[in-house]
């Protein structure tokens, strides 16, 4: 048997193995360094995005909080107004403390 003829005939089997030439090596070496790197600049874009995320939403509540308590005062100061105008419908004249206690009463 010649030597193309044995190398011909083992060829598939070396194939099979995993048996690759040196430059096969390189070229695959080189592909995990790339596939490594890329993902270590997914992780780190990730964990930047998820950090400008989470600042933006400590920014959002903030605001919603403040818009909020704005709002909730002008609905109690609305609230009491309007517990003034019904008890003076009737002819009651009601201190603040008792036009307070009205609005808590009304949302207990």
């Amino acid at each position: 048997m010649s030597l193309r003829t044995a190398a011909a005939r083992f060829a598939p089997a070396v194939r099979a193995q995993g048996l690759v030439p040196a430059a096969g090596r390189f070229m695959s070496i080189e592909k995990t360094y790339k596939d490594r790197e890329s993902a270590a600049e997914n992780v780190y874009f990730s964990h930047e995005e998820h950090e400008a995320l989470r600042k933006l939403a400590a920014k959002l509540k903030e605001q919603a909080a403040a818009k909020e308590s704005t709002k909730a005062v002008q609905v109690h100061a609305q609230e009491k107004h309007e517990a003034a105008q019904l008890l003076g419908k009737h002819g009651i004249k009601a201190t603040d403390a008792a036009l307070e206690d009205l609005v808590a009463w009304k949302h207990s």
